[in-house]
């Protein structure tokens, strides 16, 4: 059952953008995205979670130096356990996650499937979350799961929806 409107956002502004936004994408826009995702799959972060929009080549570096993957990619997430000591850095103790977007890669996606900017980066946006919230898609009932999901919360922001290539 979902949380109820207040204890959403309340979760939402666990939410913190730590570059500035693509053009054409507003604060208000990604919150909303954010608020229909943790609604659909009732997920509480324990912590903030950080949203960063990068380069082409700042996905490729970021990629390569953590999941030793050479190349760029459109999305990564980050998950980190929230520290419960008192001793622990407030900053890392505060931080439960990470969500990196390659704007680039979400503008030439959005022009190969056919969908506008701002839905292919809710789509991404919404990836990353469900990733932090312990979801994956190693298998096919996991994709398709995940895929479902994906497109639910996209259809309920009148957005354009395409399924991913894993």
């Amino acid at each position: 059952m979902p949380r109820d409107h207040i204890t959403h956002n309340h979760l939402v502004s666990r939410f913190v953008f730590a570059t500035s936004l693509p053009k054409d994408i507003t604060a208000s826009f990604l919150l909303k995205v954010i608020k229909n995702t943790l609604e659909e799959i009732n997920w509480d972060s324990q912590g903030i979670v950080s949203v960063a929009f990068v380069s082409k080549q700042k996905s490729r570096d970021i990629n390569n130096k953590y999941a030793k993957n050479d190349y760029p990619t459109d999305v990564l997430s980050f998950s980190y356990p929230v520290q419960e000591s008192t001793v622990t850095n407030h900053r890392a103790k505060d931080y439960s996650g990470e969500i990196i977007i390659a704007s680039q890669i979400a503008a030439e996606q959005a022009k190969k499937y056919n969908v506008d900017f701002k839905s292919e980066i809710a789509l991404l946006l919404v990836h990353g979350i469900l990733h932090l919230s312990g979801l994956d898609h190693q298998d096919n009932d996991q994709k398709a799961s995940f895929e479902r999901l994906q497109s639910v919360i996209l259809k309920s922001l009148n957005l354009k929806y395409h399924e991913m290539l894993w």
